[in-house]
């Protein structure tokens, strides 16, 4: 049920499933036998949506398995002591065990992908749910307690009536045809942000592709390419810039000042080549990249008004986002690279992040992918543009109203 609701939207309701039968073993066990099932438990649900990881990490990919089990684990094992302690008296006090274990729950998660050195947020309860017109107000972790909570009453709470029901309900509630929202009409002072995917790409090659968006769209403001398009800022593109009269942001190499050591950056050249704005990545990839985290992050007060730049991973976190968030950013661009020998499977989990992030926050996102999958979002979650993967030389237009959140 946990492989098909991640996988499949329109079933995206189903996790409640697993949640429950998690709840239900967790108390069938003593505490140390709990936490064996709980292992075997969480390995079944993480290795089959992480299978990619081979490609990247081979071997070491089963180790990073069992670490998202031993987060299972614990919870089995904290589950199991709750229920054995005498001096709680959960078994008949079953309103306050389901409350419980939901908080336990939602801080298993939030702690996982928030905080722990090998964190990773995708596959939480509230990355299976997706955007929703109630994210704004739920969060993406409070998610993991309310859906966690409705589960643990529909164990306590006859069973084979309550948790039909609840599933039922959390499949048409939570499935994509709840969303509402409608694409916007763009306002005239809303900036065209084109977005060029190229992934290890020829200088020469870049520069082509900027000439053919200028050709092609003569009136944008801003072209972005992705994470790492180039391996030091090009000596070129200030030149070019001055010469067209646009902005570009890319991403690229920063040597700190003993050129010892690195920033993953995204730059901005503003219309006269001067560089206006340089970010550096706050989340780099752990055990990929080498590169040193971003000291502090700022906004961009750009001509359309502030914009915050998080690179890739940084949109995968909470603690990262709301920091532009909290600066006033009304739009939010992420240079991002998902190599294609990831293959299709992370692009295709790698692309609902920042859809989750535009409805929490109701701000606007465009993530430019070195390889797929690019999107531009609007305000609230809803996709209005896409370019698929590789589509390496493919242009993302994006036209978004600019929005605090």
């Amino acid at each position: 049920m946990f492989q098909v609701a991640a996988s499949v939207p329109i079933l995206r309701g189903l996790v409640i499933l697993p949640l429950a039968i998690s709840f239900y073993l967790a108390t069938q066990y003593s505490p140390r036998k709990s936490s064996f099932v709980g292992f075997v438990f969480g390995f079944l649900l993480f290795a089959p949506q992480l299978y990619w990881f081979y490609n990247i990490f081979e071997y070491f990919a089963f180790a990073l398995w069992a670490i998202f089990a031993i987060w299972i684990a614990l919870w089995f094992y904290a589950v199991a002591v709750l229920y054995t302690l005498k001096s709680l008296s959960l078994k008949q006090r079953q309103l306050l065990g389901c409350f419980c274990v939901a908080i336990i729950w939602f801080g298993v998660e939030y702690l996982r992908s928030e905080y722990f050195y090998l964190r990773f947020s995708w596959l939480t309860t509230g990355y299976i749910v997706g955007p929703q017109p109630l994210s704004p107000f739920v969060g993406v972790y409070g998610w993991s307690f309310l859906l966690m909570f409705g589960a643990a009453i529909a164990v306590k709470f006859k069973t084979k009536v309550v948790l039909p029901i609840l599933t039922i309900i959390s499949v048409g509630l939570l499935a994509p045809w709840m969303d509402f929202s409608s694409i916007e009409v763009s306002n005239d002072d809303a900036p065209l942000i084109i977005g060029i995917q190229y992934e290890f790409e020829d200088e020469l090659v870049i520069r082509h592709g900027l000439d053919a968006a200028l050709k092609q769209y003569p009136e944008v403001d801003l072209i972005v390419l992705s994470e790492y398009a180039f391996h030091l800022p090009p000596l070129w593109m200030p030149q070019w810039c001055d010469e067209n009269d646009v902005h570009v942001m890319a991403g690229t190499v920063t040597l700190t000042d003993d050129i010892k050591r690195y920033f993953n950056s995204a730059i901005v050249w503003g219309p006269n080549g001067d560089l206006i704005f340089n970010q550096a990545k706050s989340q780099p990839v752990q055990f990929v990249e080498s590169c040193i985290p971003a000291n502090k992050q700022n906004v961009w007060e750009s001509p359309w008004g502030k914009i915050g730049v998080g690179i890739c991973f940084d949109s995968s976190y909470r603690r990262v986002m709301d920091t532009l968030v909290e600066q006033g950013a009304e739009l939010i661009v992420i240079p991002a690279m998902d190599p294609v020998y990831w293959g299709a499977y992370e692009h295709e989990l790698d692309a609902r992040v920042c859809p989750i992030r535009a409805a929490e926050y109701g701000v606007p996102f465009v993530r430019v992918c070195s390889s797929g999958i690019s999107q531009s979002i609007q305000a609230g979650g809803r996709e209005v543009s896409t370019v698929p993967m590789p589509g390496q030389g493919e242009f993302l237009i994006s036209r978004l109203n600019m929005k605090s959140g």
